[in-house]
């Protein structure tokens, strides 16, 4: 009867019922006439239940333009729910839901109480003059604001990559370098070197120094998969892609090419080209070209043989952590004539290599162990490292146990 007499609750509260079958048979044709007029009376509950049936299409056709009045209607008329179905319809809509001056106001306001998605979503208009003015920093700033507020959230990684991307091609140096580690690591994108050096390339015309770096190891790894194509064309674009890294002082590049030069594969065999572009990648630090050049001098192989730049070398890569340069010089120490032996020095070496898991290291730190060379002599101690050298394959290790009956007493 309320409803009869046009009572705007009993309106919106009949047409709740028709809507949903409750005590009548479902009817959605009079729901929706019921909730227009509620909506026409100025109840706000009326005028955001008909916001939303216009919004799903449910009853109605669907209808933003006409949600979005309604839905104007409700939150001036005091339901914060419908002012916050505005905003969600802005952010998935764009700026022709609000256009002008209200919507970028509506938005900027609901991105400063720390919406992330409404950040997004402005800095987007800012980004391609979608209702706004294009403005470049004014982008880059929601878009900075909407990443720092995802961050808190675990599932929002790729609203986060987004955003990057978006940036990214806008020029922020940053986010391109953000974009190439992605690719390199296949963090939310799968794994690819092609991206991750253009990226890197950006950012580094973009004048982002920490970028250099990485950049030239990029370009080792495109390389290193395009020679294993077994493609010419492949194998020029490495070669000028291994150059580019070591004119950046990749010691790992210059390794790369001078084992091109000594091996013949794609290019002609040349001992004095490899040299030289193996000194440049020890004197760029790399430990494997260190130690290569070190074994080349210890043999006089391509150059004139020197004991003392071998030793030089080696300590060099040694010192970088190299485990093959420490066993060789853990073995060097314990072998060298009276003047230069040092069984101490010999078990630090030999010790250093073990650590990094280095199996032959392993068996030679038993024999210190066992003879006490170097170290206190210690049985226990060297029946552990030949049992790990012997367990990770080590014969000779195995040999040893055998030998001294160390199987019959385990």
């Amino acid at each position: 009867m309320a409803a009869y007499q046009g009572e705007p609750l009993a309106l919106c509260d009949m047409a709740t019922r028709f809507a949903a079958g409750f005590g009548v048979e479902c009817d959605m044709d009079m729901a929706m006439r019921l909730y227009r007029r509620a909506a026409k009376a100025g109840l706000a509950r009326a005028q955001y239940r008909l916001a939303e049936c216009c919004l799903l299409g449910n009853g109605t056709e669907y209808n933003t333009a006409e949600a979005v009045q309604w839905l104007r209607a409700a939150r001036d008329g005091g339901l914060p729910e419908a002012g916050t179905l505005l905003v969600q319809c802005c952010i998935a809509e764009g700026p022709e839901i609000l256009p002008g001056k209200e919507g970028v106001d509506l938005l900027r306001k609901t991105a400063e109480d720390g919406n992330a998605k409404a950040a997004q979503r402005l800095a987007q208009w800012y980004a391609h003059s979608e209702g706004v003015v294009r403005n470049r920093s004014d982008a880059l700033k929601w878009y900075r604001k909407a990443i720092e507020w995802y961050s808190d959230r675990p599932d929002t990684q790729h609203d986060r990559f987004q955003c990057h991307m978006a940036m990214a091609h806008l020029g922020d140096a940053e986010s391109q370098f953000f974009l190439a580690e992605c690719h390199a690591k296949g963090d939310g994108v799968p794994q690819n070197q092609a991206e991750t050096v253009r990226w890197y390339e950006q950012a580094v015309e973009n004048g982002l120094d920490k970028a250099r770096a990485p950049l030239a190891e990029a370009y080792v790894n495109l390389a290193d998969l395009l020679v294993k194509s077994d493609d010419r064309d492949g194998f020029s674009e490495a070669f000028a892609l291994l150059r580019k890294a070591a004119a950046m002082g990749n010691g790992k590049a210059c390794l790369r090419i001078a084992e091109i030069h000594l091996s013949g594969n794609h290019a002609s065999r040349d001992r004095a080209e490899a040299v030289k572009w193996l000194r440049q990648g020890a004197d760029f630090g790399d430990p494997l070209a260190q130690f290569r050049l070190g074994l080349l001098y210890a043999a006089g192989d391509g150059v004139a043989k020197d004991s003392t730049e071998a030793l030089g070398w080696f300590h060099r890569a040694a010192d970088a952590g190299f485990a093959p340069a420490q066993f060789k010089l853990g073995q060097y120490y314990a072998k060298a004539d009276e003047t230069a032996k040092d069984p101490v020095r010999a078990a630090q070496y030999l010790a250093k290599a073990t650590e990094q898991g280095y199996v032959r290291a392993q068996r030679q730190l038993g024999i210190c162990y066992f003879y006490g060379n170097g170290v206190a002599k210690d049985v226990d101690a060297a029946i552990e490292w030949f049992y790990k050298a012997a367990k990770a394959g080590d014969a000779d290790a195995r040999d040893w146990l055998e030998k001294h009956a160390f199987l019959a007493r385990r």
